[in-house]
């Protein structure tokens, strides 16, 4: 994938299953350019990774936030260039990769064993503006340019 340069937006490549904190496995980009400046400068460059899987208080109520996250910093402008990001999904365990190098893996040694997705999902990609973020968009149409998908 070769990300847009837009500011306050985020690209995500991730299996879900269809209902927030259920089921999930996320790589989320941060669409900035090294030349972006404001608010959103600090975020160049960043990538997450996160799963979500239904997990419950002592209470017995869902718990809406992630499993396992991780953020990383990458060692190129994402929006310059084409590059690979995949996940390998096993039970048990989830990969992620940049270019064929191992980034992040869950469940990792120093966290606690908390539950992976488990149910069906389906593979999105997009390029969205979430709320949390300034939603300021770019002065002109921008594009997530995908080369290839394979599983």
């Amino acid at each position: 994938m070769k990300l847009p340069n837009a500011p306050s937006s985020l690209t995500g490549f991730f299996l879900y299953y269809g209902r927030d904190y259920e089921d999930e496995i996320d790589i989320e980009i941060f669409n900035n350019a090294d030349g972006t400046t404001g608010p959103e400068a600090d975020k160049n460059r960043k990538i997450w990774f996160t799963t979500y899987a239904p997990h419950y208080d002592a209470n017995s109520n869902l718990v809406a936030n992630w499993t396992y996250h991780a953020e990383k910093t990458l060692p190129f402008d994402p929006t310059a260039s084409y590059h690979t990001y995949r996940f390998d999904y096993y039970p048990g365990k989830v990969s992620f990769y940049m270019d064929d190098v191992l980034l992040q893996e869950f469940p990792a040694a120093d966290l606690p064993t908390e539950p992976l997705p488990t149910q069906p999902m389906q593979l999105i990609v997009n390029a969205w503006y979430p709320r949390w973020m300034s939603q300021t968009p770019p002065p002109s149409v921008r594009y997530l340019d995908v080369q290839w998908i394979r599983h």
